[in-house]
């Protein structure tokens, strides 16, 4: 991993960790630029979207994703509808634990009463990733749709 992408995860895992201590009020978007190896993230609280798009090949997947997927599940007890928007070129074993941890929680939300909605687009030449999005989908009973583009 290089230093610019743990500067960044430090910043974001840092600054909510404060401001939650502080108890402060987030801004409503949190949002992490594209790098070589990471995706551009936002999750937006008012609307409780999730929006994750680019590669997602870098080490440290898990720490880089762990304040939007704490986001998510806090947004899951206090919304009555959630959206996920992914598209995602490659991905590394670190990012597909992510994604089962992140799709158990919405699950889990959808048993007790949450609408939930994942679009997941991929290329039509990546089957890996399209072979994934259905296995989820089946996997955790998702309101998934799958766009090719």
């Amino acid at each position: 991993m290089n230093t610019t992408t743990v500067s960044i995860e430090t910043a974001i895992i840092s600054a909510f960790t404060k401001m939650q201590q502080l108890g402060r009020r987030p801004a409503s978007k949190l949002v992490v630029a594209q790098t070589g190896q990471t995706p551009y993230v936002c999750y937006d609280r008012r609307s409780a979207r999730l929006h994750i798009a680019g590669v997602s090949l870098g080490a440290g997947m898990e720490a880089f994703y762990e304040p939007f997927v704490k986001e998510l599940r806090q947004g899951l007890t206090n919304k009555k509808a959630t959206t996920v928007e992914l598209y995602l070129k490659d991905i590394n074993p670190e990012t597909a634990k992510v994604l089962f941890q992140l799709f158990k929680s919405l699950k889990k939300a959808m048993a007790e009463g949450t609408d939930s909605q994942v679009f997941w687009m991929a290329d039509r030449s990546n089957r890996k990733l399209q072979d994934m999005a259905m296995d989820f989908a089946e996997l955790y009973e998702l309101n998934l749709e799958l766009k090719l583009i």
